[in-house]
């Protein structure tokens, strides 16, 4: 156990004791193929590492429902804002196949009492669960940078009419009010049929 938190990125940069500390506090789960481990409204208040097996994260609700939006692997951890923020799943997350699972808080304790109990040791945690979170936010910022030319032409097709050209109804209800915010002088506005 000891060796899989130390790959994970999270616990990476902590020492023996502090490994062993986070080690006592943790325990391994078993998950058959296609078994739930979570479901969206559920208390998120566990990170997980994959020890063996695989974990699809998919939408609960809206049009996406039950697209696969994430797939975790050996070695991968998930839940860290889930367990940072003590806020619930938004997601279901299901084995894909039998899997094992590191489950830090193991059952029985919550993050708020071992932070408590020993406080030096997770501030070095807290700091690395900040700076997971924060890399995994700017490779999704790159990600969405990377593919501008794509949300541009996306919102050329939502807002603009296929035959003239001209802004639709959708482009006048979202960005008229912004715009009108920020003219410095009088708007006019002219609608032809």
């Amino acid at each position: 156990m000891v060796t899989l938190l130390r790959n994970a990125s999270i616990f990476s940069s902590l020492g023996d004791e502090e490994l062993e500390l986070i080690h006592e506090q943790s325990e391994y789960i078993d998950i058959g193929a296609e078994e739930i481990l979570f479901s969206p409204e559920e208390a998120g208040n566990a990170l997980y590492i994959v020890a063996e097996g695989q974990i699809a994260i998919t939408r609960s609700v809206g049009e996406d429902e039950g697209r696969e939006i994430a797939r975790f692997v050996q070695g991968d951890s998930f839940g860290e804002l889930d367990l940072l923020l003590n806020s619930s799943h938004n997601a279901t997350a299901r084995a894909v196949e039998p899997s094992r699972l590191l489950l830090f808080p193991r059952r029985g304790l919550t993050f708020e009492e071992i932070t408590a109990r020993h406080p030096k040791t997770f501030a070095h945690v807290l700091f690395k669960l900040i700076g997971v979170i924060a890399s995994r936010l700017r490779s999704t910022n790159k990600l969405i940078t990377e593919n501008s030319s794509w949300v541009r032409q996306l919102r050329e097709q939502v807002y603009r009419d296929k035959l003239t050209g001209f802004y639709n109804k959708a482009y006048l209800h979202e960005e008229l009010p912004r715009i009108v915010e920020a003219a410095e002088g009088s708007v006019s506005l002219l609608f032809v049929k």
